[in-house]
């Protein structure tokens, strides 16, 4: 884990070609497993040290958060 940057994403964000592209840059890939018909990307090297776990969590409050502010907070499209 050399110089400690990771980046966060959901499913759709676990490819080979992200996760090389990624490792490439020294920066460790913290995205969720797509195992839906085939292996993921994120092996054992990653998801085995407490800070995945860590960012699995976060990610998990951010996503509830949006989930709210569009059931009841009425957001329909986020600009940025």
């Amino acid at each position: 884990m050399g110089s400690g940057l990771t980046l966060c994403g959901d499913k759709n964000y676990d490819t080979q070609e992200f996760a090389k592209e990624l490792r490439g840059m020294n920066i460790t890939p913290h995205v969720a497993h797509n195992n839906t018909n085939r292996r993921s990307a994120i092996d054992q090297r990653t998801t085995r040290h407490a800070g995945y776990e860590v960012s699995q969590r976060k990610r998990k409050r951010v996503e509830q958060s949006f989930g709210w502010m569009k059931m009841v907070g009425m957001l329909r499209k986020v600009n940025l």
